[in-house]
Formats: C-alpha cells, structure tokens, sequence
C-alpha cells in the first residue's frame, strides 16, 4: 500500500493490493460452463473462468475515490454472467478481467483534497459509466438526464463498460476496495442499515419504470415474474398512493427517507 501523500499522484497510481473475486475471459471455461449450467451453484464456480486472487487497484483518474466496500448484492446479471447466458446488451461493453458486483454499500475510504466526501462517509454506488465520469462532453441522453441510454459507453477516459462489476478499472464490490467517481456516490441516512441499503439498485430497477408508467386508479396490474425485481414492483405499487409521489416539477419522484421509519409514505 502505498502512503496517503501518493494517492492521487497522476504519476503513481497504484493504491491498495486486495483480495478480489474476479471473472476473466477464458473461451473454454465459458463454454463449458455454459453447456453445464444446470449443475449446483458450487460447481458451477469451479467450472466458470472466476477466481479469488490478490490484485492491485488504480485509481481511473484523479478525481475519484476509493472505497471500501460492506456488501454487495448478487445480481441475476451476475448469475447469468457465470452460466455464459449474460445479456446480449452487455456484450459489447465489458472490458475483462472485471471485478464482480454492483449492488454496492461501502464507505469512503480514500477522497482527494478538496472533495465533498471524507473517510468514514457510508455511501451507496449509482453503478452506470455515463459521460460525465468519462471526461467527456454530455450526449444527447445524458443531457436530459437519461444517462442509462449513454451513447459513449465505448468512449472517452475509461475502457468500454456500461457499469463497473463488469469494467476492468473501477473494481466492483466482491473486493475489499473499489474506485467510484464522485457523481456516481449516494450518501446513506444513519438509520438505514446495511442490508437494506444493499437494495437500492435493484430497488431503483423496480421504481423508475412503475413511475413513468404509473397504473391508473382501479387498474389491474399483472406483473410477469417473482424475483427480486417483481418483489418490488409488488410492494412499490401497494405503497404508492394512487397519484405516485410529486417530483420538483409536479412530476412523480422517488421517496424520501424519514428518520426511523424507512421509506416516506406519503402519510401525514
């Protein structure tokens, strides 16, 4: 490990020797795990190209942090990942080896001179690599704050990578450490804990489509399918009230957080 005075040295960019669950690219352990995918969970690790192995992080840039990670959440990408069944979408903008994991609760632990954040600070991490931590100039989509849709997942500062779990410079949070630009850090309120925090992601998976097509009072919905993201929908619409919650501009926003309580609902 190298001293605090270092860090954010652009000439020394080494930070912290981790240990890491890594996935890297490997033809035939790819094709083998995806021809034996019906096989259990414990073998199918064994067969699938990953492995827990001591490795160096590096900072991005000079104006990212390191953080040091609490939990993460297992993904169905990452699931998917190690039967050879990812998401075709994600074909194109991986970059190997990737440290896995993206449903991230971690705190600071490193933060350059000047920034907002301070060791200590619990935070969760808003996974995608839009323009703005690529040093680039903001496309069309992320001008209007559709930064999913980035047009320049390819471009810029970084390697190619729609998130970090499946980037190779950000690490991702089956690690001790990973890097997080500042934009992409959610500071976490003191009540919450840990292993609700942990659910932010997919929790914000569920919400933003059920307020931009919210049902109309008396509707029938069917929602197609019971895992973690069904789950949500499911409790997102019982908790709702019938109009959603008001945005800034009298569109719907997410929910705030009362002290204690959890989730606002909108109830006095």
């Amino acid at each position: 490990m190298r001293g605090r005075e270092d860090l954010h040295d652009p000439r020394s960019r080494e930070l912290f020797g981790m240990q890491a669950l890594e996935y890297y690219r490997s033809v035939p352990r790819y094709l083998l795990a995806r021809c034996l995918a019906w096989c259990t969970p414990a073998w199918l690790v064994r067969l699938a190209p990953l492995r827990l192995r001591r490795m160096v992080l590096e900072l991005p840039g000079r104006d990212w942090l390191i953080l040091r990670n609490r939990l993460c959440g297992i993904c169905g990408s990452d699931l998917r990942l190690l039967k050879g069944a990812e998401s075709w979408l994600m074909e194109p903008y991986a970059s190997l080896p990737a440290v896995l994991g993206h449903e991230v609760v971690a705190e600071v632990a490193e933060a350059p001179a000047g920034s907002e954040w301070r060791p200590g600070d619990r935070v969760v991490v808003e996974p995608i690599l839009p323009c703005e931590v690529r040093g680039l100039e903001p496309c069309r989509f992320c001008a209007q704050g559709d930064y999913n849709l980035c047009e320049n997942f390819t471009r810029g500062d970084l390697a190619p990578g729609v998130l970090v779990g499946f980037h190779r410079e950000t690490g991702g949070g089956m690690a001790e450490f990973m890097a997080a630009h500042p934009s992409r850090l959610v500071r976490l309120p003191d009540h919450l804990p840990d292993r609700e925090a942990v659910l932010t992601d997919s929790l914000a998976s569920a919400l933003q489509p059920v307020l931009d097509h919210f049902p109309p009072d008396e509707a029938t919905v069917l929602v197609y399918g019971a895992g973690i993201i069904g789950q949500h929908i499911l409790r997102l619409l019982r908790l709702l009230p019938p109009s959603g919650f008001p945005g800034p501009a009298g569109g719907r926003g997410p929910p705030s957080f009362s002290a204690g309580t959890g989730p606002d609902r909108g109830r006095g």
